[in-house]
């Protein structure tokens, strides 16, 4: 029926491919991709086109969007290879036309390959496309094993981290030092009195000079007596002569 609808005339010629070009994504991760008319001068109101992967351990199609509301839709299930079918489509009448989104479910690491390829195109008047070419697209899914060495040199990581934390373990014993030369401040300042204690008994020495001092002029005393008294004698003397 749907075949049918499809007019073979001049529409003019076109490419379909899949977009965007390339990929890389890991396992369980989703991929859309777009069904799109490379040039349609006319626009699109019926096609007919299957996507697929040639390697469904590695990826798988998941599920498909329309882009319009068509008339009338195939609604397939996923799996290595989906059949695309609608008509009844109101699209642009120029330039790059998308069709539909093809969402494709990464499986397993690998590469896979996505190809489309088009049985029916036509304009919005019927008239059929001459489709010159297809092209497909590469997804790769990256491998596990990079999330394990990953793991790995995180696990170095924190073998790293520990080593840091014995060395900083280290440090702190660093700090009974700062106290031992607190304690040695200390006894330094506790030379500060000794140094108070020689000055006294140096002054002491001093007053122990000035006393000595003293005598010395205590002595010179009696010689004066007994000089005046030499002079009182002799003068009573010799007030008895006379």
């Amino acid at each position: 029926m749907l075949a049918s609808a499809l007019v073979v005339s001049g529409a003019g010629t076109t490419e379909v491919r899949l977009s965007p070009a390339e990929d890389s994504v890991d396992p369980g991760a989703t991929v859309e991709y777009e069904v799109v008319v490379a040039e349609a001068s006319g626009g699109v109101g019926s096609f007919n086109a299957t996507v697929s992967v040639n390697d469904s351990s590695v990826a798988t199609i998941e599920s498909v969007t329309y882009a319009d509301s068509p008339a009338y839709a195939s609604q397939p299930e996923g799996g290595d290879s989906v059949r695309l079918a609608a008509t009844g489509m109101d699209t642009l009448q120029s330039g790059p036309v998308e069709l539909a989104t093809v969402t494709v479910r990464a499986e397993n690491p690998g590469t896979v390959g996505l190809s489309v390829r088009v049985a029916a195109l036509g304009d919005e008047n019927g008239s059929s496309y001459s489709v010159t070419g297809t092209d497909g697209r590469v997804l790769t899914v990256e491998g596990q094993t990079d999330d394990g060495n990953t793991g790995g040199n995180d696990g170095t990581d924190d073998d790293s981290g520990d080593d840091s934390e014995d060395d900083g373990d280290g440090t702190p014993t660093a700090t009974p030092t700062e106290t031992a030369t607190t304690s040695t401040e200390t006894a330094a300042a506790s030379e500060t009195p000794d140094d108070v204690s020689t000055q006294s008994p140096s002054t002491t020495v001093t007053t122990t000079d000035a006393t000595a001092t003293e005598p010395g002029s205590l002595y010179l005393v009696p010689l004066v007596v007994i000089g005046s008294l030499i002079v009182v004698i002799t003068g009573l003397i010799y007030y008895q002569r006379e």
